[in-house]
């Protein structure tokens, strides 16, 4: 329900360049928080998996970091509402792509972000586990437990190449529980399952204060 309620909304605002501020008021300090807890920076180069038809989050990354920020979407209708929006508000330095985040080629990022509403997150960290470069950040978004029901639930990181020192940045005031990062390792090694159901309650991880 509040995945497609947010994704006809993204549709229709993406039509007028001039509800940018407004989309801002929600997402501004989110989206602050998650440049500080994954370091992002000029010298980034940054994928927005599930950017939708009004990527804010690709869009503000952009303008308070200079990073050099992707978008990637599978739904087609979604990606050519935001090319026709960027183009209009001449942010021409953000490339939106279709396709599927199970598959796409992450090797050339360093910082992959997940929306709230991406489904298929399993397979898409397991897509990042196997070809992301060393020392990936990848930041996922986090549901409150109250509002699972509506998402995709939160997934199982069973394998062994993303680091266990994960870091949970909470994000009150919004639809989420918390944005979490976890980072690519430079080799496989056995480690234990990370479970980040748990980390949309109360923290498993270390909290970092706003």
């Amino acid at each position: 329900m509040i995945p497609a309620l947010t994704r006809f909304t993204e549709k229709s605002l993406s039509h007028f360049p001039a509800s940018y501020p407004l989309m801002r008021l929600y997402y501004r300090s989110i989206v602050n928080r998650e440049i500080g807890l994954g370091n992002i920076n000029r010298h980034d180069r940054v994928l927005c998996v599930g950017g939708g038809a009004f990527p804010v989050t690709a869009m503000e990354i952009c303008r308070h970091t200079g990073a050099a920020v992707d978008v990637l979407d599978c739904d087609l209708d979604a990606v050519e509402h935001a090319r026709d929006l960027l183009r209009k508000m001449g942010m021409w330095q953000i490339f939106v792509h279709h396709g599927c985040g199970q598959s796409f080629d992450p090797s050339v990022y360093n910082v992959v972000h997940l929306a709230l509403q991406v489904r298929g997150r399993e397979q898409i960290l397991e897509n990042l586990q196997q070809y992301a470069q060393s020392g990936t950040r990848i930041l996922v978004r986090l549901p409150h437990s109250r509002l699972e029901r509506f998402y995709e639930a939160p997934c199982q990181l069973t394998r062994a190449h993303l680091t266990q020192q994960a870091q949970l940045r909470l994000q009150p005031g919004s639809t989420m529980a918390g944005t979490c990062m976890l980072v690519k390792e430079e080799t496989a090694h056995e480690a234990k399952s990370l479970d980040i159901r748990s980390w949309t309650g109360t923290p498993a991880v270390a909290s970092l204060a706003d």
